[in-house]
Parts: structure tokens; C-alpha cells; sequence
């Protein structure tokens, strides 16, 4: 039995331990980063959300003062990377690339996934992407019409590739097909580059990419049409599903940094911090060479980029909503 000397000194150790405790994680953060910092890209290398991250972290880590390093953490449509930094430390040395497949259709459609849209604090998005629909650079489809023409002869036969049956990729697709009331078949791969290969292999009909990943002008795949509602200027010829009267809700996806939920205010002001001094920086080399790997040169802050994936989610939901009545 512990005698009431022994109770008080054990409980001012606590008291003492807990504001030396709470000191240090103030001095910690006052002292942020002091070692490098890792984002977490769930997906495999070469995809959208890699390409931009990439473009960025050497940037990031100018502006930081320790280096800034991707960690490919790939699986479940993003949904292994997504629990990973869901579940991490909040101290700004674990944070997420930012995408609609981890952030919104991987849980919804996953009840294994472990985490929320509410389980993230989003600090940015920093460019904004697009859905290519892509065939072989000599198929016979000049147009996305023509193609459209043949998959509804033929219901199933046309094949479609692209990662993941949860993904954003998949998704855009199955609202193209109710749309266009047409069916065809779903092949799955690993990454928008492996579904992209497959096209320029013969070995699928269509590609549905959020980025062409170096193929664009490499003569081996063509983009029929894009999901934004306005042409790019890198393929202003590529006409936009909009102006071929599919009115889906579907149109850009923002790329940005998100981290765990409870991230402290102040370490959250030092990233955005930094990262304005890049956009300020490197506004030129934004412009320009951001478009290199098929993003587009945006921001939103903490408040927007929050406001827009909470729209998408309920678009998705929506949608599932349809599938699920039919």
C-alpha cells in the first residue's frame, strides 16, 4: 500500500514530468524541423502524385534547412501510405501527398482503410491535374466519339486500363460510361505509368490517367479527350468531355500536402511558410516546367483545399449512391 508521502511525491513527479513534457514538445516544434522531413507518396513512383511531389521537395528543403525526401508507400489505391500518416506522429516529419484516390474514394469505398477525410490536416494544394483518356498513337479511334461508337456495338469488348479499382482514375471512368451509356471492360495496373504501357502495348484499348508521365510527346500513346473544363495549353487540340456533352461533376484534381489531424498550428505556419517562399522563389520555373510532368501551376489554402475535397467527397458519394440504386 503506498503510504501518503510516498502518493504525494510520486504525483508531483507526474506534475514535474508533464510540464517538462509539455516544454519540450513546445521547444521541439520552436525548433522545426531539425531533422529531415519525409512525404509520404501512397502510390508507386511516376504517377501524378509523385511527379509533383518531386518537382517540389528540393524546393521545400531550400526554404526548410534539412532535407525533404519522398517515401513511395504504395497499395490499397493509396489507401497504405494514407493509414500510415493518418496514424503518425503530429510533428511535421511525416506528411502526405494530397490526392482524391487516398483522401476520399479509398475510404468510402474501403471499410478497412482506417481513416476519414477528417483525419488529415490539409495545409495546400499546389497544382491541379487533369484526366487524359488515351489510345495507342496509331489506333483507329481518331476521335473519342468514334470510340464511343464502337464500345456501344460491342458492349464489353473495348478494355480500359488504369490503377486500382478504387481509385479516382476508375471512377472518372465508370461516370464517363454511365454517361456515355456505354460498357466496357476494366483491366487493373499497378500505376498510371504501367496503364499507359499496356495502351502502347496493344495489350488495353484506353488509358484513364490523371498525367501521361513522359509519354505525351513520345509517339506511342494520343489522348482522344480530357476531363477538364477547359483545354490545356501543352495539348490544346485534345478536346474537353464538357464540350462533347458529357456533363459530369468530374473536372480537375488539386495535388498538395496534407498531415495527421492534430499537426500543430505553428509547425503548420513554417511549411506554408516555406512554401510561399518557393512559389515566390521559383514562380518562373513553377510556370514552366510544372507542366513537364502534365500539372498546372495553383493554389489553395488551408481553408480551400479543405472546402474542395469536402465538394468532391460529395460527389462521390452521390455517384456511388447512383450505382448502388441501379
Amino acid at each position: 500500500m503506498v503510504s501518503r508521502k510516498n502518493f504525494v511525491i510520486i504525483l508531483m513527479a507526474m506534475v514535474v514530468f508533464t510540464v517538462l513534457l509539455t516544454r519540450f514538445d513546445a521547444f521541439a516544434q520552436q525548433d522545426y524541423p531539425n531533422r529531415p522531413i519525409e512525404v509520404v507518396v501512397p502510390f508507386e513512383p511516376g504517377g501524378p502524385a509523385d511527379l509533383g511531389v518531386r518537382f517540389f521537395v528540393d524546393k521545400w528543403a531550400e526554404m526548410l534547412g534539412q532535407p525533404v525526401i519522398v517515401g513511395n508507400k504504395g497499395g490499397a489505391s493509396g489507401a497504405i501510405g494514407g493509414k500510415f500518416v493518418a496514424r503518425a506522429k503530429p510533428d511535421g516529419y511525416t506528411l502526405l501527398a494530397l490526392n482524391e484516390s487516398t483522401l476520399i474514394t479509398a475510404p468510402l469505398l474501403r471499410k478497412d482503410s482506417g481513416y476519414t477525410l477528417d483525419s488529415f490536416r490539409y495545409l495546400w494544394a499546389h497544382s491541379k491535374i487533369t484526366g487524359f483518356l488515351s489510345v495507342k498513337a496509331d489506333s483507329r479511334w481518331k476521335t473519342f466519339g468514334e470510340f464511343v461508337n464502337e464500345a456501344k456495338k460491342n458492349p464489353g469488348k473495348l478494355k480500359y486500363a488504369t490503377w486500382g479499382p478504387n481509385s479516382s482514375s476508375n471512377m472518372v471512368m465508370q461516370m464517363v460510361c454511365e454517361a456515355a451509356g456505354m460498357k466496357l471492360t476494366f483491366v487493373p495496373f499497378k500505376s498510371s505509368p504501367d496503364s499507359l504501357a499496356a495502351v502502347a502495348g496493344g495489350n488495353a484499348d484506353l488509358a484513364v490517367t490523371f498525367a501521361l508521365s513522359g509519354l505525351g510527346g513520345s509517339g506511342l500513346i494520343r489522348p482522344l479527350v480530357i476531363s477538364d473544363d477547359k483545354r490545356v495549353p501543352d495539348y490544346p487540340n485534345v478536346p474537353t468531355l464538357k464540350e462533347l456533352g458529357y456533363g459530369i461533376k468530374f473536372v480537375t484534381q488539386y495535388m498538395g500536402i496534407a498531415g495527421p489531424s492534430e499537426l500543430p498550428d505553428k509547425i503548420v505556419s513554417k511549411l506554408i511558410e516555406a512554401h510561399n517562399k518557393v512559389r515566390v522563389k521559383y514562380a518562373r520555373e513553377i510556370e514552366e516546367k510544372l507542366p513537364k510532368v502534365d500539372q498546372y501551376s495553383t493554389y489553395l489554402n488551408e481553408k480551400e483545399t479543405m472546402q474542395y475535397l469536402k465538394e468532391r467527397e460529395q460527389v462521390y458519394k452521390e455517384f456511388f449512391k447512383k450505382l448502388d440504386s441501379k
